[in-house]
């Protein structure tokens, strides 16, 4: 009967769409992607639905071991016209700079000089669709800007010509020799980021927030309890591109807080200089705190209090 063996090839078609528009999908993605980062692209495996694609286990360098894996990656269709969302689970990078397991100067060379391919390295002005990432980490070793990053969960979007929206949280870091703990520390235990974007490149200095956050520019003074946010000034009450200071923290893990600073910034568009001013008052502490940047005369550090009310223009 006709109808029966047209009815068989329907539901044959049906039963092998996932698997057969998923190989072929997931192959495409992981190609072009490959192409234009210079590095191997891996999928364990991927499923069509009628919406859209859905990997899984994706690998993005191996080499000097993997640079970013991703559980599910979930790609609409639309995406193909600048549409919809695409959501990274969990993605994880792990990120070296400089030294002998350097996974990512390569890809960053080939996305400015655009030998990834038509479009690489500018800023497309074509419709892209939005990212998502959720329950992301991140850990980074700069060798060359003597710096370490670990975050332990992030989540964020990035709407293309837009804005972005970045909450992080177990943020640590430290500046100087990687690998030595007697370098300046820092950390938060929530960070959280936002700003415009052009194409999905930021534009300007994000409007950013603090909670429980720690600088330890030496190993006898760790500023903790840090709180407060930089957010631009509302318009009429300054020049453009200019924002508003505020933060408060403690010493050694007080409760209480100790200090405050307070003022503006205006970051040049066409440089890095910056225009602004700071009010810092701190109460009483003993000077022992800062024992490794006093002079031979100071004889007996712990036994001197100062406090400090210092206001600076740059």
């Amino acid at each position: 009967d006709r109808r029966v063996w047209a009815a068989s090839i329907v539901m044959g078609a049906v039963a092998a769409y996932p698997a057969a528009v998923g190989s072929l999908g997931g192959y495409l993605v992981a190609s072009k992607t490959s192409a234009k980062l210079g590095v191997p692209v891996e999928v364990e495996r991927t499923r069509a639905g009628w919406g859209g694609l859905r990997l899984h286990g994706v690998v993005v360098g191996r080499d000097k071991g993997p640079l970013l894996t991703i559980d599910r990656l979930d790609i609409p269709f639309s995406a193909m016209w600048g549409k919809g969302e695409v959501v990274a689970e969990a993605p994880a990078a792990q990120v070296e700079r400089g030294g002998p397991q350097d996974n990512v100067s390569g890809i960053l060379a080939r996305l400015r000089t655009g030998s990834g391919g038509a479009g690489a390295g500018k800023t497309s002005t074509g419709s892209q669709p939005t990212l998502v990432v959720r329950n992301g980490s991140l850990r980074l070793t700069d060798h060359i800007k003597g710096l370490s990053l670990a975050v332990g969960a992030a989540n964020g979007m990035w709407q293309a010509g837009q804005q972005y929206q970045i909450e992080a949280h177990q943020v640590s870091g430290r500046l100087g020799s990687v690998g030595s703990d007697k370098q300046p520390g820092f950390g938060a235990q929530s960070l959280t980021l936002q700003g415009k974007l052009a194409g999905m490149r930021p534009v300007d200095w994000p409007e950013a927030s603090v909670r429980e956050g720690f600088v330890r520019p030496l190993a006898t003074l760790p500023l903790t309890g840090i709180s407060g946010a930089i957010r631009p000034v509302d318009a009429g009450k300054g020049p453009a591109g200019t924002f508003d200071l505020f933060f408060s923290g403690s010493y050694g893990g007080a409760k209480r807080a100790l200090w405050t600073a307070t003022g503006q910034m205006r970051p040049a568009r066409d440089s890095h200089d910056i225009e602004g001013s700071l009010a810092l008052r701190a109460e009483r502490f003993s000077l022992d705190k800062i024992a490794e940047i006093l002079p031979a005369s100071v004889l007996e550090p712990e036994s001197t209090e100062i406090d400090a009310a210092i206001e600076v223009k740059l």
